[in-house]
């Protein structure tokens, strides 16, 4: 059962998990590929290759 006297915790906990749901977005495949400055992943897609 949900108490009352936590209802002022909600807020909060609820902006920190809408901040973290947009953190966790991917990024498109348009912004992964280009190869120009101002993409936000700074590595090339060979950088990124994990050779097992």
């Amino acid at each position: 059962m949900v108490e009352a006297g936590n209802a002022v915790h909600w807020p909060p906990l609820l902006l920190l998990c809408e901040l973290y749901n947009q953190a966790l977005l991917p990024m498109g495949d348009d912004e992964f590929f280009e190869n120009n400055a101002t993409t936000r992943n700074p590595l090339s897609p060979d950088e990124l290759v994990c050779i097992h």
